[in-house]
């Protein structure tokens, strides 16, 4: 069994929004309260900085997703391992600053079944949500922010290379 696997099964995944509205006081919420007009453009723009106490919860979503994926592979005759994880990880990364992974043609099954992998974790920014509190006083849900993904990649692939190294 996967390291993905096991941290995903039998737990809830409690996402970025639900960690925000629901710690004891308002030390978080505070700090998504957009205070002004320029907080709102770094947020539009994608230039916000990363809360680092959200990205464990992401990171673990992303390993939920890993997970699933793998788990509709099992008993196939094709199935990824790290290493192909990893590649999944770096390509999306590098479509967070623009470059897409085109799609393999004429490529091997294998080589598809990698790409899914990708196209899962390239969809999940718009799957996961964090609250904000506008100028004009109303709270919303938005999509995390291109600063908060990439650093969720990151530490993603931070535990990745551990799996592969030991």
């Amino acid at each position: 069994m996967s390291v993905f696997a096991m941290h995903s099964r039998n737990r809830r995944i409690i996402t970025p929004e639900i960690i925000v509205k629901h710690q004891a006081g308002l030390g978080n919420l505070d700090r998504n309260v957009l205070v002004d007009e320029l907080a709102l453009d770094l947020l539009i723009d994608g230039e916000e900085p990363p809360d680092p106490t959200q990205i464990p919860a992401i990171v673990n979503k992303l390993q939920s997703v890993i997970a699933n994926y793998m788990r509709g592979l099992a008993g196939g005759e094709f199935q990824i391992n790290a290493e192909d994880i990893l590649q999944a990880t770096n390509q999306a990364l590098a479509e967070s600053d623009g470059t897409p992974w085109p799609y393999p043609e004429g490529e091997n099954a294998h080589a598809f079944i990698v790409h899914g992998l990708y196209e899962e974790i390239v969809q999940q920014p718009s799957n996961i949500f964090e609250t904000r509190i506008f100028p004009d006083g109303s709270e919303r849900y938005i999509p995390i922010g291109k600063g908060m993904w990439k650093a969720c990649l990151h530490a993603l692939r931070k535990k990745i290379h551990l799996i592969i190294d030991t």
